[in-house]
């Protein structure tokens, strides 16, 4: 008898034993996933973090330069001859492109329909006038190198004038690209919408029954001679 209790006793605590190990390697391994995931979601905040704060210091450094090339200007006489030239050419640029986006319906203004000689001829019109502002800087690019022994009292003002040429070049060539994009956007046929008209449900009115009468067509009965009253002799 004493065995039969023992026996049962330590089966007891095995099993016992056994569920506990279980349930304690369970949420060992919730635990190991919670913390996993914890980690992974703390990595991906400070990714996040580092690219925004280096976003932040690329527009502040940005804004740094800009206020720098306002700051800074020229002084020397040629270098101020220079810079009235680039000047010119920087207003009459963005002459076209106010004049571009007021045809193409650019930046909010309505748009009107042109045949396609219209917008040609007007792209053509355009795409001349940047293409003399490109000639006019290849013109002072080359002065410019041409006088550069000139500024070597004066460095800064050839760098900012160099700067200032670059920047009215690269501006130049964006624009006719753009102009480009946007001819190709007016001559493309827009496609056209299909109006659905909603089909209008036609109830057919039930139909009558007409119920014809039948006559009842009674035959008389022939009386049979055998019912027929004897005749009197």
């Amino acid at each position: 008898m004493k065995t039969k209790w023992f026996s049962k006793v330590f089966v007891g605590l095995a099993a016992f034993m056994l569920v506990f190990s279980t349930a304690s390697l369970a949420d060992a391994k919730g635990s190991d996933k919670e913390k996993a995931e914890e980690s992974k979601g703390t990595e991906e905040k400070k990714e996040n973090q580092s690219k925004k704060d280096e976003e932040t210091k690329q527009v502040k450094e940005d804004k740094k330069t800009k206020k720098e090339k306002k700051k800074a200007k020229i002084l020397s006489k040629k270098g101020k001859e220079f810079e009235k030239r680039l000047t010119s050419i920087e207003k009459d640029i963005n002459k076209i492109t106010k004049s571009i986006n007021e045809f193409f319906g650019v930046n909010g203004v309505t748009e009107k329909e042109y045949t396609k000689k219209q917008v040609s001829s007007r792209y053509n019109s355009y795409k001349g006038k940047l293409n003399a502002q490109i000639n006019k800087l290849r013109s002072v690019e080359k002065q410019l190198k041409a006088q550069s022994k000139k500024f070597k009292s004066n460095r800064s003002d050839f760098e900012l004038l160099v700067a200032k040429l670059n920047e009215l070049k690269t501006l130049a060539k964006s624009e006719l690209e753009r102009l480009h994009t946007l001819k190709k956007e007016v001559l493309t046929p827009k496609p056209k919408e299909e109006t659905t008209v909603p089909e209008e449900e036609t109830s057919t009115p039930p139909k009558e029954e007409t119920t014809v009468p039948k006559e009842e067509t009674t035959v008389p009965k022939e009386e049979s001679p055998a019912t027929q009253n004897p005749e009197t002799e």
